[in-house]
């Protein structure tokens, strides 16, 4: 509303995920604090998944000394869910296995030609 660029790490899609694993059973998605966060939260410009295997999460978690990794298991639902909402058209999916400067120059590439509301 103010005009300014907005980057967020997360984005609801996300917490719909957090909510679904951690809290099965719940029916979140029936609260009016769910259904308000749907009405008011923004849509993105640009929105991207930064998809990686499995294996690879685990890796990288060891290497940045994760304090809560999620197992391999819960891991693999959350690529599930992430996988199922880039068939829905929630975002760009950007395969995070290439070099850091390959997927920057891409998602810089995309957000330089403009909004297109992938999100």
């Amino acid at each position: 509303l103010t005009g300014k660029t907005v980057i967020a790490d997360r984005y609801l899609q996300d917490t719909w995920i957090d909510f679904t694993l951690n809290f099965p059973g719940s029916n979140f998605e029936r609260w009016p604090m769910w259904k308000f966060l749907e009405l008011v939260t923004p849509k993105p410009d640009h929105a991207f998944m930064l998809l990686i295997p499995v294996e690879e999460s685990i890796r990288r978690g060891k290497l940045k000394n994760e304090p809560f990794p999620d197992s391999a298991e819960v891991l693999g639902q959350r690529l599930e869910y992430y996988q199922d909402f880039s068939t829905q058209g929630y975002g760009r999916v950007i395969d995070c296995m290439r070099s850091i400067y390959v997927i920057s120059n891409e998602i810089v590439g995309v957000v330089l030609k403009g909004p297109v509301n992938e999100g």
